[in-house]
């Protein structure tokens, strides 16, 4: 849990809650929450117990947007109060190697003048109504110190850097949503910057690591064309293990599996690395060719299979059972495999 004793003795006294939304329950209705009673006008300061600055030094506070996105801290300053969350690595077949630091499911919520990571509500049932849940654990940031946001490659990363050295990765789901966060991000940042003068007037730097990432992959997978990336969770059909966060790399004559942690996110490959830098390593790869078919799931839209005819007379074919972030990814994931696998078996003919 993110709460430690002491931040657990600072919580803040429990918050006025309007009689319609007392009996709510917050999971679900997180944006609701944060809006009528976490940043309320009656919550000064807001109503949460915020784990690395002291609520009583803050000003009234705008709510302006969240969002629920998966956080990957990076760096000693932002997995101090978010400690990553490290789990066994497995390779291809499943057996246990090494470790990788795991996503946070969290809520990123914008005043208009501070960043807030923070702590999902309890599930329904826990005492998880409005009037009667405690205060939500995160970690607060100027909005004002926020000076860079880098795009990564295929749009599935945003990284948010600090001036206060605090690096946290987001990784989206989509497109659109690391655009819809890009969008918001940046002009109330930039207003905040031009008001505060704190930490400087200039404008928020926006960049993309497209070219620093394919120099990478191509340093670990070889050269070739890349089609499509994404990020994904290999999944077995037996042996009780858990899922691994995977990245999907569709090439003109190949598909590749690779884990990709990043700098300081905890994970033992991380440690040298600069914060928030990927890191690639190779789990699996084979040629566009051999693929024999790719099927979304029966039992659940967010799985696929790819599955790969035998090399020889001595080894079976084998599958990749993958899991999306939702039903929409999967059927974007199998269309880049399906155009993919018949490009390459047109330039055979």
């Amino acid at each position: 849990p993110m709460p430690s004793p002491q931040a657990r003795s600072l919580e803040p006294p429990r918050p006025q809650v309007p009689q319609e939304y007392k009996s709510l329950p917050v999971h679900g209705n997180e944006q609701l929450y944060f809006k009528a009673v976490t940043f309320s006008s009656a919550s000064t300061p807001p109503a949460l117990n915020i784990l690395n600055v002291s609520a009583q030094t803050l000003q009234p506070e705008k709510y302006l947007h969240s969002w629920q996105v998966n956080v990957v801290p990076c760096g000693p300053e932002s997995t101090e109060h978010t400690p990553p969350l490290v789990k066994p690595n497995r390779e291809f077949h499943g057996e246990l190697a090494g470790d990788y630091a795991s996503h946070r499911l969290m809520f990123l919520a914008v005043t208009d003048k501070g960043v807030y990571f923070v702590a999902p509500p309890l599930p329904p049932g826990e005492g998880a109504t409005f009037d009667a849940h405690p205060p939500l654990s995160c970690v607060r940031l100027p909005l004002a110190s926020l000076v860079r946001l880098t795009i990564g490659f295929f749009f599935q990363r945003l990284s948010l850097t600090f001036s206060t050295s605090h690096l946290f990765v987001l990784l989206c789901s989509t497109k659109e949503a690391c655009y819809d966060l890009l969008k918001c991000l940046a002009p109330v940042a930039n207003e905040a910057r031009c008001n505060d003068g704190t930490y400087g007037e200039s404008k928020v730097r926006i960049d993309n690591d497209d070219k620093s990432w394919l120099t990478h992959f191509q340093e670990v997978a070889g050269s070739g064309e890349v089609r499509g990336y994404r990020v994904v969770r290999q999944q077995w059909k037996s042996g009780g293990r858990d899922v691994v966060r995977r990245v999907l790399v569709v090439m003109e004559d190949r598909l590749v599996l690779a884990d990709e942690s990043y700098g300081q996110d905890g994970s033992t490959a991380s440690q040298l690395l600069p914060p928030g830098t990927p890191k690639l390593s190779i789990v699996d790869v084979d040629s566009l060719k051999n693929v024999v078919e790719v099927r979304p799931a029966d039992e659940d839209p967010r799985q696929i299979t790819v599955v790969f005819k035998q090399k020889n007379t001595f080894r079976r074919g084998h599958k990749w059972r993958l899991m999306c972030w939702d039903g929409r990814e999967a059927e974007k994931v199998v269309e880049a495999v399906r155009m993919g696998v018949a490009a390459a078996k047109a330039t055979v003919k």
